[in-house]
Formats: C-alpha cells, sequence, structure tokens
C-alpha cells in the first residue's frame, strides 16, 4: 500500500520518470547500422573491456546498452590523467530525420553546469573579491534574505555553495518557461520571487538541494566580476579549456540533440527561468576536456615545459592536452594551477553541515562526492527537459568519465554507470575495524528535518523515518520497510556505510538533541531523534485507513447492488459515495502516475487539471456522503452500521491529512 501512496505523491523535480519505454524505431533503425553506429552484443555484468583504451570497444559497448534500454543517444567521454581516451557520441541526434550523433553534437546537462558556477565563484575567492565566509547580508544586501538566526548563524557565501542555506527549491512553475521565451537576466530571476531566500532552519546545519541559491552565485559572480556570469565564466574556463561548442544561454541549440519522452516522441527544448543552475550546452569533446581539468584538480602542462596555467590571463588553447607530470603542489612549472588544489578540495567534500569534518563524504562546493567498487569519487549529475547528465571524477583511480542521455531513462543510467565504474575501477577491498564506541541514548527512531520541498514532507513524515539500534557493538540503521543496513563507526560519532572507506554519517548531540547529519547520496539527511509513536503513528493511521476505506467501499457497494435489486427501502446513499471516492482515488493515481515531465506538472493541462479535479471529488464525495448519513439509518441493525461508519472515519482522516500537507486539492502546476 505504501507504494500506491507514494505513485500518488511523489514527483522528483529533475529526473520525474521510472523506466523509460524502448523506443522501437530508434532500436530498428540503429540495429540496421544507420548512421555508421556499430552495434555489439554486450552483457554489463561480464567484465571489463579488453583494453581500457579501446574508444572503439568503448563505444561499442555503450551503444549496445542504449538499444537494449532504447536510448535515442548518449554522449560520453573517458579519461585518463595524461590523455582523452575517447569522446563520442552513439544514436541518432534527430531520430526521425535520421541525423546521427556525433563528438560535436550538442547536448544539455542540466545542474551538471553547477560546478562550473562554483569554479566561477572559487576563482572570485582566490581573487580576493569575495570571501567563502563571508556574510550574505554583506555580498548582497539588496537580495532579501529572511533568517531569523541571522545573529548566531548567518547564511554565508559558502552555504551556498552548498546548499546549506535553508533555502527551498524552485517551485515547480518556475523550472521552465514557454518555448520562444528569451532568458530572463539573472537578477530578474533573482528578484521575482521573495520565498526563495528564506531560511527554514539554521544556516549552516543541514543540507537540502536548492537551485535557486545557485542561481543567487550567477548573480553574484556578475556583481563581483563586473560582467554577465556567462562571459565570465566563458573568459576564465570555457576558452582556456578550448571548450569552443559550448554555451550557457543555449545559443548553439542549432546542433543539439532532440530529448525523447518514454514513449518516445522528441521534446521541445524549453529555456529556464534560473539559467545559471542548470542551463549548459556542451558537446562530448567538450566535456572530455572539462572532466579532465578536474581530474587533475586544474593542473596543466608538464614538468619543465615554458607554458602558462589555462586559467592564467592570456592563455590559449587547450593546454590540458599536454603530458600531465603527476609532481605534487609546489614542485615545479608542471603544477601551476588556476585555483590552489586546496580549493579544488574543499568542492570535493561538505565543510558547513551538523559534524563536518574527518573528511566526511557529500556535498561540497559545487561537487558531490560518490563511491564506486570502494573507490571515491567527486561529480555531479543533472537532469532537464527528459536529458539525464552525469559526471565522475576518481582521482585515486587517475580516471573520469561524463555521459548524457536523451531519455530520462533511469535504469539506462544505471546500466551506462555500472560499465564505465567497471571499465575504469579495481574493487577496493574496504577493512577498517569497528569502534564501538557510540554516543550514549543513539539507539530510537529519528524523523528528518531537512526538506528539499517543504511540499515533500507528507512523503518525508510517513515513510522516512528510521531507526538506529545497536546490535553486537555494531551500529544498524533501518527505515519504516526494507531491511536495515549496517554503520561502521569511526569513533568521535562518524560512520561510515559498508561501501565507502570514509565517513558519511554523523551521529551526535546539536543543541541537546540526538541527530544523524550526512548529505552523502540518496543516504544523506538530517535527522532529530523522536519517539516510536511520534515517528509512525500518521503511517500506520493512514496505511490502515486507505485499507479499510478500500475493503468498507467495496462490501457496501455490494450491499448497495443487492439492495437496489431486492427493492429494500433503506438510505443506499452513504453505500455509494466511497465506492465513488475510490473511484476518483484509483483514476487520480492512474492520471499522475503518467505525468512524466515536469512540464505536464508545472503547467496547467488536461493531465494535471484532472488530478486536481479528481483529488476535490475525493474531499467533496466525502462531504456528500456525510450528509446522506443524516438522512436515515442504511440498516437496521448496528453491527451493519458500524463498519460504514469507520469506513467514513477512515476517508475523513486521508482527507484531513493530505490537506493537513496542502494536497488538497493536488494542484501541481502552483507547488
Amino acid at each position: 500500500m505504501s507504494t500506491v501512496i507514494r505513485s500518488f505523491l511523489v514527483f522528483s523535480l529533475v529526473c520525474l520518470s521510472a523506466e523509460a519505454d524502448a523506443n522501437q524505431e530508434v532500436t530498428m533503425l540503429r540495429s540496421a547500422g544507420a548512421g555508421g553506429t556499430a552495434s555489439v552484443n554486450y552483457d554489463a555484468g561480464t567484465g571489463r573491456a579488453d583494453s581500457v583504451h579501446d574508444a572503439g570497444e568503448i563505444r561499442a559497448a555503450i551503444d549496445s546498452i542504449a538499444l537494449e534500454h532504447g536510448i535515442p543517444s548518449v554522449a560520453f567521454a573517458v579519461v585518463y590523467r595524461d590523455s582523452i581516451i575517447v569522446s563520442d557520441a552513439v544514436g541518432f541526434a534527430d531520430v526521425e530525420n535520421e541525423i546521427p550523433a556525433t563528438p560535436g553534437t550538442v547536448y544539455r546537462i542540466g545542474s551538471a553546469t553547477k560546478t562550473f558556477i562554483a569554479l566561477g565563484i572559487l576563482s572570485l575567492v582566490h581573487d580576493g573579491r569575495l570571501d567563502l565566509d563571508g556574510r550574505l547580508s554583506d555580498i548582497v544586501p539588496e537580495v532579501p534574505v529572511s533568517n531569523r538566526w541571522e545573529e548566531s548563524h548567518p547564511v554565508l557565501l559558502r552555504h551556498l555553495l552548498e546548499h546549506t542555506a535553508g533555502f527551498r527549491d524552485l517551485y515547480l512553475r518556475d523550472f521552465v518557461i514557454p518555448d520562444g521565451t528569451p532568458l530572463p537576466e539573472v537578477e530578474e530571476a533573482v528578484i521575482r520571487e521573495p520565498a526563495y531566500w528564506e531560511s527554514r532552519w539554521q544556516p549552516g546545519t543541514r543540507s537540502a538541494y536548492a537551485n535557486p541559491g545557485y542561481t543567487l552565485l550567477g548573480y553574484i559572480i556578475e556583481k563581483y566580476s563586473g560582467m554577465p556570469y556567462h562571459e565570465y565564466l566563458e573568459q576564465i574556463l570555457l576558452r582556456p579549456l578550448g571548450m569552443e561548442n559550448s554555451d550557457f544561454l543555449g545559443r548553439n541549440s542549432d546542433r543539439l540533440a532532440l530529448s525523447y519522452n518514454r514513449a518516445g516522441d522528441p521534446q521541445t527544448p524549453l529555456p529556464i527561468m534560473d539559467h545559471p543552475a542548470g542551463y549548459l550546452h556542451t558537446t562530448p569533446e567538450d566535456m572530455a576536456r572539462f572532466i579532465r581539468f578536474m581530474l587533475l584538480r586544474g593542473a596543466s602542462g608538464h614538468a619543465g615545459a615554458d607554458h602558462v596555467s589555462p586559467m592564467q590571463e592570456g592563455a590559449t588553447g587547450n593546454t590540458l592536452m599536454v603530458e600531465y607530470s603527476g609532481r605534487q603542489p609546489g614542485s615545479g612549472r608542471g603544477d601551476i594551477k588556476y585555483l590552489p588544489e586546496d580549493l579544488f578540495w574543499l568542492m570535493e567534500r561538505p565543510s558547513s553541515i551538523t559534524g563536518a569534518g574527518n573528511d566526511m563524504l557529500g556535498y561540497g562546493l559545487g561537487l558531490y562526492s560518490m563511491v564506486a567498487r570502494g573507490n571515491v569519487g567527486a561529480g555531479h549529475d543533472g537532469g532537464i527537459d527528459e536529458y539525464l547528465s552525469s559526471f565522475v571524477c576518481f582521482h585515486d583511480a587517475g580516471a573520469a568519465y561524463y555521459f548524457t542521455i536523451t531519455s530520462m531513462n533511469p535504469p539506462g543510467a544505471v546500466a551506462i554507470t555500472d560499465y564505465l565504474q567497471e571499465l575504469l575501477l579495481d574493487e577496493k577491498i574496504l577493512v577498517s575495524e569497528n569502534i564501538p564506541d557510540h554516543p550514549a541514548d543513539i539507539e530510537g527512531w529519528y524523523r528528518i528535518r531537512s526538506y528539499r520541498l517543504a511540499l515533500a514532507r507528507i512523503l518525508h513524515d510517513l515513510f522516512d523515518p528510521v531507526k538506529l539500534e545497536v546490535v553486537d557493538d555494531t551500529l544498524r540503521m533501518g527505515g519504516f520497510a526494507g531491511p536495515a543496513a549496517n554503520l561502521v563507526s569511526l569513533g568521535g560519532g562518524y560512520y561510515r556505510t559498508e561501501d565507502s572507506p570514509l565517513p558519511t554519517h554523523w551521529i551526535g548531540l546539536h543543541e541537546g538533541k540526538p541527530v544523524i547529519s550526512s548529505s552523502f547520496g540518496q543516504a544523506g539527511g538530517y535527522y532529530e531523534q523522536t519517539g516510536a509513536f511520534r515517528a509512525l503513528w500518521k503511517t500506520w493511521a493512514l496505511l490502515i485507513s486507505l485499507n479499510i476505506l478500500i475493503i468498507t467501499s467495496i462490501l457496501y457497494l455490494i450491499n448497495y447492488l443487492v439492495v437496489r435489486y431486492k427493492k429494500r427501502n433503506i438510505n443506499a446513499g452513504p453505500m455509494v459515495w466511497p465506492a465513488l471516492g475510490v473511484l476518483c482515488l484509483v483514476i487520480m493515481v492512474m492520471v499522475f502516475s503518467g505525468m512524466t515531465s515536469v512540464t505536464l506538472l508545472a503547467t496547467p493541462n488536461v493531465h494535471s487539471v484532472a488530478v486536481a479535479v479528481l483529488s476535490s471529488l475525493f474531499a467533496v464525495f466525502l462531504a456528500m456522503g456525510m450528509l446522506s448519513l443524516r438522512k436515515g439509518k442504511t440498516h437496521s441493525r448496528l453491527w451493519q452500521r458500524v463498519p460504514l461508519y469507520i469506513g467514513y472515519a477512515s476517508w475523513t482522516y486521508i482527507v484531513l491529512l493530505l490537506a493537513l500537507y496542502g494536497h488538497m486539492p493536488l494542484t501541481t502546476w502552483v507547488w
């Protein structure tokens, strides 16, 4: 039943759909070899390629995965410290016109744009024009930040970069703007909605992803560089790296690979209001240069060469293509960087969430930590208009990858990720002693207290409580459903997941309350300890109420049909309304599950209006049923009426709960 509720309530702001359907037209064309795309049989679980330097084999393997999952096109790049192994694309940029994708085809990479914005801010920090610990109220006093903890916990510049300012994410209606609308000025995007600049908790204590924060960072770049943010980033980053086919405003969209929904329909590329947060258009060739730059942490050139850093004023050309010396910082000309390496390290680790330290993994300054095969990486994902992107650099392994797919197809993205990670990374056996010095009173239930959107709070409150318990000196963390996972204690309140070599969670006292603090992937979040009843009563009440409502509505509908058939003279109305309410709920879930794009959710259309109407009718039919109860007895015996009354009480609880969280009616376009 929890799955049904999730399908009713859950939406992802960027990656909205489950598995994309295979596009038969794509498969037929590409299997026939259209566009010169190679096709091979590939099993993603059978091992690595014969040679990681074999670009053709990598290309063939990715093309096979794309065919298997019905992905129209995949852009990808694989690099090592000393070379770019491959930067290419497979499939069709335009399926209908059979236009093949090439290394120079343009793709949208969504939120991976944020890493570029972060680099722009850090360059201004390095120049002394900004301070990571500067107060936002001093940096941009014209922005109406509302923070009731300003005296003790001001919003700092680093908080914007780490998503720890406490700001909410975008309203769905602000994710896209109508086709043909010019991109707004960044200042216009910043001032349009004061609600985006309200701290919901003490800044710097917990992480919650917020796109508006990076729009504000784009504005800060403009204010302190004296030029539009895209021009500044082109000057200090794109041109020096040779990323000549990349553009922050989408002006190169004439070579754009089209994206497709799960029905195989091409999507109209829509502009976005918050373009600094996710609007970079780029090519696999350009992204290969960028991820190698990030893998080198800004290093360029080879030892003894008379060269300049790619970020130094006047530098031109693709300086990252020369041999990497591998020398340590400060060892000579080969280590010249446009930013000190310590700033790149700051990008890769959280520094402001509660408990941050001890090299804890999570979201840093424009990069997130991730672990694969025991290897620690840093990168960023992105999703926009059915495009799904990812890049990750594994510094110890000396390898990095990037890809963009042109359909919102999570299983396909996972298959590509698994292949690339197996190709590039050796499995590391993680060994560290579990130190059983758990904080006192650590055991118990915890509720998540950090929300990307306040309107997603019902989902967190109902299904995301976690329970900590110590079993044989090992801390186990389990949720409402599913198996519990072990957390390995590293001492000092730091813990790691079993597949991570470094700490991913901090557990201890914050302001007198036991808390769990993390910004590490899907396991992250800020939790506060609570009682078992408080953590679970709403969930159990909802699950029980839904079951009672469904069962009683079916039983009394059958009863109603019998009464009508026998022409008994009783008040039959109360038996019909619950069935109509459940029917509305079922149809609403079906319609909602088909809304697989931000555009459908963020605009009034047939689907979103239908969901709003059906959710309203769910409540209206409750009122009609309650009124009909006053017209007379439905049955002569009390035991025959009691289940009906219990069903109505359950129905009332469901409606009140949804209304309390702002989901009655379910008007997605105003979220």
